[in-house]
């Protein structure tokens, strides 16, 4: 199984992670607190579950991708402003965009 998220850095305490959204058909980046990461995901880059949502506006904040990943997929929110909103999909494995 290959990973789905891409670990690229540390910013403080936080350690930085990427994926890729086919809905956006754009790479969106979340954060980890080093010192609360058991709580914040099972740390399982090729199934990863994730204890938070995920916003990313693009288009000057116009548009809006809200997800969550839960088990390695995507799950995205209804409230999202693409034809994604409301549906549920494998998280596409990580191709280093």
């Amino acid at each position: 199984m290959k990973n789905k998220i891409e670990f690229f850095g540390v910013r403080g305490d936080w350690k930085r992670f990427k994926f890729f959204c086919p809905a956006c058909c754009s790479t969106h980046e979340f954060e980890i607190d080093n010192k609360n990461e058991h709580l914040m995901w099972n740390r399982n880059l090729e199934k990863p579950y994730l204890n938070f949502p995920i916003k990313n506006r693009s288009n000057r904040g116009a548009d809006l991708c809200h997800c969550s990943i839960i088990n390695g997929e995507l799950i995205y929110h209804s409230n999202s402003t693409h034809n994604f909103a409301g549906r549920t999909i494998i998280l596409p494995d990580w191709i280093g965009k």
